[in-house]
């Protein structure tokens, strides 16, 4: 079964703490409005602001490049720095679309990037609400694995929210993210995109 809560409801105990829960007087409860199902134990957040955690994945624009550091534009009024002796052997030029790891959280959140890998320049780059993209990737990366499957596309997902997808299919594959954002409080949503995905083919 699913339902609403907000902020402050308290949740199963042996729901694992995640980053939309935290435990208040020795409870879990919620730290999102969103839909939480029982049965898969899961919680999908309705709305939200990214938040910078070291370990994620993103994707992000150059804004400016600087003689040690660049500018990364992650969104939300957000930047992100990406220092040079971390760019894997990649120049940065302002405009370029890369994919980054959080190396650590600065003052004022500021995340510092490394890794940085330069993404296909024929790309095409889509946003989506943050908390939106655990739909995307689904379980295990199961939607993400569906949608580049049957369109032929292979997409980098930030979890800032910022999508860059390649390939043939790329305007099936936009189509299956809206629909996944408009409706990730609803059930069966991996066998909606499937069939939705299937019916373009024909």
């Amino acid at each position: 079964m699913k339902k609403i809560i907000l902020p402050g409801d308290a949740l199963p105990d042996d729901l694992a703490v995640a980053h939309y829960t935290c435990i208040n007087n020795g409870s879990v409860v919620s730290k999102v409005v969103g839909v939480y199902d029982d049965e898969r134990k899961e919680i999908v957040p309705l709305e939200g602001a990214w938040h910078p955690r070291v370990g994620s994945s993103i994707v992000g624009i150059i804004a400016s490049v600087g003689r040690n550091t660049c500018s990364i534009d992650l969104k939300h009024s957000s930047y992100g720095i990406l220092v040079n002796d971390k760019m894997s052997r990649y120049s940065p030029k302002v405009g370029d679309v890369i994919e980054s790891v959080v190396r650590s959280i600065e003052r004022k959140n500021v995340p510092v990037m490394d890794r940085a890998r330069l993404i296909d320049g024929s790309s095409w780059l889509v946003y989506v609400k943050p908390s939106k993209i655990p739909r995307v990737l689904g379980r295990n990366n199961s939607m993400l694995k569906q949608i580049e499957e049957l369109t032929q596309t292979r997409i980098i997902v930030g979890l800032n929210g910022f999508v860059a997808i390649s390939g043939k299919g790329i305007n099936p594959a936009v189509a299956s993210i809206r629909k996944i954002e408009s409706e990730a409080h609803t059930s069966g949503l991996t066998d909606k995109i499937k069939d939705m995905l299937l019916s373009m083919k024909e």
